[in-house]
This record gives C-alpha cells, structure tokens and sequence, in this order.
C-alpha cells in the first residue's frame, strides 16, 4: 500500500487545495503526524498547525479518490485536565484510588494544544463516520520523546512520563495497527484508542484500545531502573 506520513510533507496551512497542495491521488494510508505538539503552545499556534493543517490532510485524502485509510495523531492530553498538579500540562498529580480513564469518558483537556487535538478528533469523526470518505483512526498519543523513562527522573514531569511513557517498539506497534486494522461496521469508519504503552501506574485503560486495533504493547515503564538521588545524612 502507498502510505504518506505527513509528518514528512509540508501542507500549508493557508494554502489553496487545488493549486498548492500535493495531490494524495494514489495513496491508500495517510499517517498524519505534522502540527504544534507543545501544551504551552499559544491558541493562535495550534490553531493553524493543528485545526486548520489537519483539515487541509483531510480535504486532500477526499480529494484523491484513493485513500482508504488515515491515521491521526491525537494527544493523552485531552482526557488529562483534572489530573494535573494545578493545572499545569505534563505535571501528573498521582492517586493510587483514581479509577482509570476510559475511551468512553468524556474529554477533559488541560491546554489549548488538548483543546485543538479534540477538534482534530471531531474532523477525523467527521470525514471518516458521517462523510464516509475514508476510516479514520486517531491515536491518543502518550509520551514517545524518550526511549529510556528515567531520563526525567526526579523532575516534576517524573510521574507523568512513567504513567504515560511509549516506547519506539510499541509507537511502531500501534501506528502499524492503526494503519491495518479492521475497523468494525459497527463503529462506522472512526474509532479513537489509547496509544501508551503497558505502564504500572497508567491512568488510561487500554483494554478496549488493544481490543480494537488488535495490538498489545510490549514495554513498560516499569521494567526500567527508576535511580533516585543519594540521600544526604546530617
């Protein structure tokens, strides 16, 4: 199949479909990964690389007449607003008595960059469930900045990264499912799914997301020495 990772092809935002943006016409899997990935980022920022750019990805997949399938990255941080240490992005309050957060629950962000990943989620359900034009996938993204979680060990982003961590190996896993997937009819060509991987102190459940995409991931935060500094006697 003819997969274009958008992440790798500029499509302006404010361009004119029909005279400046590349045609997808023989592409059948779009993965579409290009946009403003920081919850600091401004409303104006992700506002153009997010709402507007996906839209131009999902005007031209109708477009081409070929696509079949595409693959939006959504974030983690659409459902993670009530978790945060003050309501700050990526400092993950930690409750051991938190009931996980479910695919069916409803969205709760914690930035404007949450806010425009929800929109994409809306567009992706609206091209692939009420259009037709295509299935659409749209992956709920945890944190893939770093193959080895201690990295950020000690820091306030600590607990966020183990609870959200995704590896390479289960990033490729989940991309490839949701590239190959069978979508069943009764979802109507959009689904949404969890991609973290097998996290000890995850507040996602990723059962339904590893029943729908058919893929579990392989790593876990928990597998990696977590070093804390020396303790420093009186």
């Amino acid at each position: 199949m003819g997969t274009l990772f958008t992440g790798q092809l500029c499509i302006a935002t404010l361009c004119d479909l029909r005279s400046f943006c590349p045609s997808l016409e023989g592409f059948t899997h779009v993965v579409h990964l290009a946009g403003v990935g920081s919850p600091d980022a401004s409303f104006e920022e992700v506002l153009q690389g997010n709402v507007v750019a996906t839209q131009k990805v999902l005007e031209a997949a109708k477009r081409s007449g070929t696509v079949r399938r595409v693959v939006l990255a959504s974030t983690n941080h659409v459902q993670t607003g009530a978790t945060m240490v003050g309501g700050a992005p990526g400092t993950l309050a930690e409750d051991p008595y938190r009931a996980l957060v479910t695919l069916d629950d409803p969205v709760d962000p914690d930035s404007f960059y949450a806010t425009s990943k929800i929109q994409v989620e809306a567009m992706g359900a609206l091209y692939g469930k009420t259009w037709r034009c295509f299935d659409v996938v749209a992956l709920r993204i945890g944190w893939g900045l770093y193959d080895d979680p201690t990295e950020l060990c000690g820091t306030q982003y600590e607990a966020y990264l183990r609870a959200m961590w995704l590896s390479r190996r289960d990033w490729v896993g989940f991309a490839t499912a949701a590239l190959t997937a069978p979508i069943d009819d009764t979802y109507h060509g959009y689904i949404v799914a969890h991609a973290v991987s097998n996290n000890p102190t995850n507040i996602f459940d990723i059962e339904e997301s590893t029943r729908l995409l058919g893929y579990t991931p392989q790593d876990s935060s928990g597998s990696f020495a977590w070093p804390r500094a020396p303790v420093r006697l009186p």
